[in-house]
């Protein structure tokens, strides 16, 4: 777990090196979906507590610790939308990984 949360400040940083020319508000809405990445990694745990063995608990298990992947190749692609003057689809990928995470806690709290 330490080396993963070590991979996301090695990624932050080359983030914020490489888009330096965006504003400070783009970079903090299109990694905001990030925070909820160490809970999604500590509940990733308990896929294996199943009795017996199954792919699924592994596919899940690597599906939901490559999501904060994901939310990095949107934060690129809206500062990158951002910068060739697309400003409002540049909020795009954001908001949509806002969304699953909503829609995560909306299914944790319904359940």
């Amino acid at each position: 777990m330490t080396i993963i949360l070590l991979l996301h400040v090695i990624f932050i940083c080359i983030f914020l090196k490489r888009n330096g020319d965006t504003p400070a508000w783009l970079k903090l809405f299109a990694l905001s979906p990030l925070l909820m990445a160490p809970w999604l990694m500590f509940m990733s745990i308990f896929f294996f507590d199943a009795p017996g063995y199954s792919w699924q608990p592994l596919a899940l298990f690597i599906w939901v610790n490559t999501y904060p992947l994901l939310i990095y190749v949107g934060a690129f692609l809206a500062c990158r939308l951002y910068r060739k003057g697309h400003k409002r689809w540049a909020l795009v990928p954001p908001s949509f990984f806002t969304l699953i995470n909503l829609l995560a806690i909306l299914a944790v709290i319904l359940a």
